[in-house]
């Protein structure tokens, strides 16, 4: 904490600042304490001759204390509060030194009392920490006995679990990217089929304008179609890029998902890990695991 005092000792040669002293009593009453820190120290460095307003000094350390107070730093607080003493020892008068205690001691007290109460805080929170470890022992214990137990009934019911693991992914794959399209759709028809073989949604910039310039026909018209295929068009393209990622974690099932991603068309990781929850129900880590379960 030698810098705290060391910043009086050794800059008393620059200018007084009395707007930084301002705005940092301004940060503290607003709970900016770290601006307040910052701008107060800012003040110390930069204060007058020890002649010149000397309790417009130390105010720039009494509010430096209360910051640190505030944000439950006690020894730097102290500190702080000790420094004007030391200040003051050197070149204070006795009526400074009075106003100065009959303001000190009283936040010293309450500092005090804020250690005290951390203090019965931490021996609470040990005695807490010793229940909990008590009960986390008792709880591993079960647990064990748990898992011992499930490992047991899965291994006598491994081969139906794997076949459950196998009808999932069937439902998955299977499921269908649109709604169903009527006979008489034909527009439909030829959206679903442009998807299919062109496969736009790989741009990750493919947008309901680019599927329109490439069917030529009217927006408005593209736009009705996509709604009778699905919810929307994000949800439409999306149900087809998580198909593709699909394909590829079977194909490849150690395939980082950041190429995925990118390959199938998202813009970012975290559309895709959405997208492909929505769309089979589990995340692509999940299903990365559930293909090894059936290998």
């Amino acid at each position: 904490m030698s810098v705290c005092f060391l910043a009086v000792s050794t800059a008393w040669g620059f200018n007084l600042d009395r707007e930084l002293l301002e705005e940092g009593k301004a940060q503290y009453e607003a709970g900016e304490y770290q601006d307040a820190i910052v701008t107060l120290k800012d003040f110390i460095s930069k204060a007058g001759t020890p002649s010149d307003d000397l309790n417009v000094k130390l105010e720039g350390h009494f509010y430096l204390g209360l910051t640190y107070r505030a944000i439950g730093e006690w020894d730097t607080s102290k500190k702080w509060f000790v420094s004007i003493h030391k200040v003051l020892n050197k070149w204070g008068t006795q009526e400074d030194m009075k106003h100065w205690s009959e303001r000190i001691l009283p936040e010293v007290h309450v500092l005090n009392e804020l250690k005290a109460q951390e203090k019965e805080r931490e021996i609470a929170l040990k005695h807490k920490q010793h229940v909990i470890m008590v009960l986390f022992i008792s709880i591993f214990v079960i647990v064990l006995i748990a898992l011992a137990t499930v490992s047991y009934v899965l291994a006598k019911l491994g081969k139906a679990n794997q076949q459950l693991v196998i009808k999932s992914q069937q439902l998955v794959e299977s499921k269908a990217h649109v709604r169903n399209v009527d006979e008489d759709d034909e527009l439909s028809r030829k959206i679903i089929e442009y998807m299919q073989t062109q496969k736009p949604y790989l741009n990750p910039d493919f947008s309901l304008e680019g599927l329109t310039e490439a069917l030529g026909v009217n927006r408005t018209y593209v736009s009705s179609a996509v709604g009778r295929l699905s919810p929307n068009f994000r949800t439409f393209v999306n149900s087809y890029r998580i198909t593709e990622a699909v394909s590829m974690l079977k194909d490849n099932p150690d395939r980082k998902f950041d190429d995925i991603s990118s390959i199938c068309g998202f813009s970012n990781n975290r559309t895709f890990y959405n997208a492909f929850k929505s769309y089979t129900g589990l995340t692509p880590s999940e299903y990365r695991r559930s293909l090894n379960l059936i290998r």
